[in-house]
């Protein structure tokens, strides 16, 4: 039996957070590298990579099952998060009690999500579909 071995990269780590000990499933940095987002079982947290504080911890929970996909809006104002309860949030660290929901995003739930541009989300699912969303409007009227 032939094996591989290949060199590891060198890796330091910068930091360990402290958070509920559930796995995380997802992870996003903004654009900038400042901000860190990880999804769960029901709860986004966000931190500032800066010094490692959290921005966003405990309000964020309205997931109801596991979170597979985070993505930050290119200005790093707006994260976009899906998972297999089927629902597509939009939050706003501007507005931290503020979300958008769309419910029933995908049947059977959702894998990951993505920005097209400040106003468009596309969203894939376990029924095998992509999904643009075109969330302009809702955000102008929820985040005002």
């Amino acid at each position: 039996m032939l094996k591989h071995f290949y060199p590891q990269p060198f890796l330091t780590r910068l930091a360990s957070l402290a958070a509920p000990p559930s796995p995380r499933r997802s992870l996003a940095f903004n654009s900038e590298g400042d901000k860190l987002a990880a999804g769960d079982v029901k709860e986004v947290r966000v931190w500032n990579t800066a010094d490692w504080s959290p921005l966003i911890k405990g309000k964020w929970q309205f997931h109801t099952s596991q979170i597979k996909g985070l993505d930050w809006s290119s200005n790093g104002e707006y994260l976009a998060s899906i998972g297999t309860d089927e629902n597509l949030f939009i939050w706003c660290l501007a507005k931290k009690m503020r979300r958008l929901n769309y419910k029933f995003a995908h049947k059977g739930g959702a894998v990951g999500c993505a920005w097209i541009d400040e106003g468009k989300i596309v969203s894939a699912g376990s029924d095998g579909s992509i999904v643009e969303w075109d969330v302009a409007a809702d955000m102008a009227e929820k985040f005002k």
